[in-house]
């Protein structure tokens, strides 16, 4: 049995309405997509696209919780009501009370799945845990495109070190393995750690660092 039939399987015990609509759905194998959603487990509300690279690393209930995940932001039209609402948020807020239903009809939630912030499945709806998520962080932090452009930056930062102190990074392919060392070994938590506070808010008035 596949992942994917596994994760179906899985559905089927616990909730035959989520297997219902991921079968009439249809669970399509997608290797050529672009961006970071088709690079995992995904749906555009047509079909649900999986990605084979991701489904062969990743542990049976991440494939099972992504594919349920799918399943309850189309049942509950998450998607059409974010409105002009701040996407990452909205995306943060989906999360939240997706996980926290499925823990609830009993699915094992992996320690990765993002949940940033406590809900109630019950009786929040993703509007209110929406506001909670906007009134606790304020309106003016770091987004992600600001946390991709301040990795660029650290990045650059660790290449231009180790081409001055020590003459390391001569040719192309050491200068890869230091980009990918960046890329697979950094979280936020470290790249923030390598900029001081007041370089994040020279940032974040759009001065160069």
């Amino acid at each position: 049995m596949t992942k994917i039939e596994a994760a179906l399987a899985e559905l089927e015990a616990k909730s035959p309405l989520l297997a219902n609509i991921a079968t009439r759905l249809g669970l399509v194998r997608d290797d050529n997509g672009v961006g970071v959603a088709s690079s995992t487990i995904f749906t555009n509300g047509e079909a649900i696209f999986w990605n084979g690279s991701f489904v062969d690393d990743a542990s049976p209930e991440i494939v099972t919780v992504a594919v349920a995940y799918c399943c309850l932001s189309l049942l509950f039209q998450h998607g059409e009501r974010r409105g002009d609402r701040r996407p990452y948020e909205w995306q943060e807020a989906s999360s939240s009370l997706i996980m926290q239903m499925l823990e609830d009809m009993g699915f094992t939630i992996p320690d990765s799945c993002y949940r940033p912030i406590e809900v109630d499945a019950q009786t929040d709806t993703i509007e209110e845990v929406y506001e909670r998520l906007i009134s606790r962080r304020g309106t003016d932090h770091l987004l992600p495109e600001d946390l991709d452009a301040i990795r660029d930056e650290v990045l650059d930062r660790v290449i231009a070190a180790a081409q001055g102190e020590e003459n390391l990074l001569t040719d192309a392919e050491t200068i890869k393995e230091v980009e990918n060392r960046v890329n697979h070994e950094s979280n936020w938590g470290k790249v923030f750690g390598l900029l001081t506070d007041e370089e994040v808010e020279q940032f974040k008035a759009g001065r160069t660092l």
